[in-house]
């Protein structure tokens, strides 16, 4: 198992979420409809590992007909 963790660039948690690992792979989705577009950390780690990553929240606008 791996922790997915989300923070704020000032370190605040946000979401934080379990995966299962299997065949040293997982897929999680986490929920951030309600968070605004920007620059965010992702945390994947356990207790042998720990990366963590800047990532970028971007929302797209559907344009009707």
């Amino acid at each position: 198992d791996v922790l997915v963790d989300l923070f704020d660039l000032n370190g605040k948690l946000l979401v934080e979420k379990k995966a299962n690992v299997i065949s040293n792979a997982f897929e999680i989705t986490l929920p951030v409809s309600t968070l605004p577009q920007g620059s965010y950390l992702l945390r994947i780690g356990n207790n042998e590992f720990q990366r963590i990553k800047k990532i970028i929240l971007q929302k797209s606008k559907l344009n009707p007909g």
